[in-house]
């Protein structure tokens, strides 16, 4: 069997919950989806339906939004 675990694990520590964080962050907003979070915060529309597209927004909108390290721990999950 072909197990790529070990090796993810050398380059991933965890993971941020982004929903979450941007609901707390952000309670005022009546929607969550990125599409409407990234025209919103960032001012711009973009392909998200491509999975790389998505990627890269999503870390525009955690660098805009720069959140402090209580918040971020809240919501990670290490692996």
């Amino acid at each position: 069997m072909c197990s790529l675990f070990e090796q993810f694990k050398k380059v991933v520590s965890g993971f941020v919950d982004t929903l979450p964080l941007s609901r707390k962050l952000h309670p005022q907003l009546d929607c969550f989806k990125q599409p409407h979070l990234v025209r919103y915060f960032l001012g711009g529309k973009y392909n998200a339906h491509n999975a790389v597209e998505d990627a890269k927004q999503l870390e525009e909108l955690f660098n805009y939004w720069n959140p402090d390290n209580d918040d971020i721990s809240e919501f990670t999950s290490r692996i």
